[in-house]
């Protein structure tokens, strides 16, 4: 099932102890912004406890912009309703250091703890989100392009005076994609539309268009673009966005 991924619920939440590096705090992996890391020290584990100030339920862990794979680091979820007694609902350790899809089951909790264990080096997370799935009625239809097949990097050929290949640059550029929302139902966009593209304009979104398939982590490209009927029910909007992988 493809879906969108913007409604972070760490990022309203409450940080009520952090054992992150200085001025690398846990808020610098939550603002958005790809420059921004939170940081966290080998040698021992390293947690972060939120609250989100009232009972929510998750059932999806993102991340972007990490070098966790390269790192050899286990990401576990624990859960309180009291801040006192913690379960843990899952650990997943990251083998690449691509953005990072971890499905869960429904958890309906108000304490959340992120703990980071087993990573041989300093470990960095660009972006964590932990929320839920805005699903999109139908796949991707035929044509799409998956968004790690793009690749929109510049590459300048060098050649010397004598006609002789001297060397190749490459300057490396998000990925710059398509994504096509074909005769969804008006009621999807009654539903969605104006929550997802007002969160998306400030903070980047999640895309994944398949089960087991790589997410992109974007933004809009200079504009949103306007949903238009295609019937008299439906209606339609291909999204042009640029991200990582």
């Amino acid at each position: 099932m493809a879906y969108f991924a913007y409604d972070n619920f760490l990022r309203t939440a409450t940080i009520l102890s952090e054992d992150t590096t200085t001025n690398f705090e846990m808020v610098k992996g939550l603002d958005g912004r790809g420059y921004s890391r939170a940081g966290f020290e080998s040698g021992a584990d390293r947690e972060v406890v939120f609250d989100f100030g009232t009972i929510k339920t998750f059932n999806l862990l993102l991340l972007a912009n990490h070098n966790l794979g390269a790192v050899g680091a286990t990401i576990t979820i624990l859960v309180s309703s009291d801040n006192v007694s913690y379960s843990s609902v899952g650990a997943s350790t990251i083998t690449t250091d691509y953005v990072t899809e971890w499905s869960q089951s429904n958890r309906t909790y108000r304490y959340v703890k992120i703990k980071i264990s087993g990573h041989t080096g300093a470990a960095y997370i660009g972006d964590l989100y932990l929320g839920t799935k805005l699903d999109i009625p139908y796949g991707m239809p035929r044509g799409f392009i998956s968004p790690d097949q793009y690749d929109t990097d510049t590459i300048t050929t060098n050649i010397t005076g004598n006609g002789a290949l001297a060397g190749v640059d490459v300057i490396e550029r998000p990925k710059r994609c398509k994504i096509p929302l074909k005769n969804f139902e008006r009621s999807w966009f009654d539903d969605n539309w104006a929550a997802f593209v007002a969160s998306t304009k400030l903070f980047p979104s999640y895309f994944v268009w398949g089960s087991g398939e790589r997410p992109i982590y974007f933004t809009f490209y200079k504009k949103v673009g306007s949903p238009k009927f295609t019937t008299n029910n439906r209606q339609s909007v291909t999204l042009d966005v640029e991200g990582v992988v």
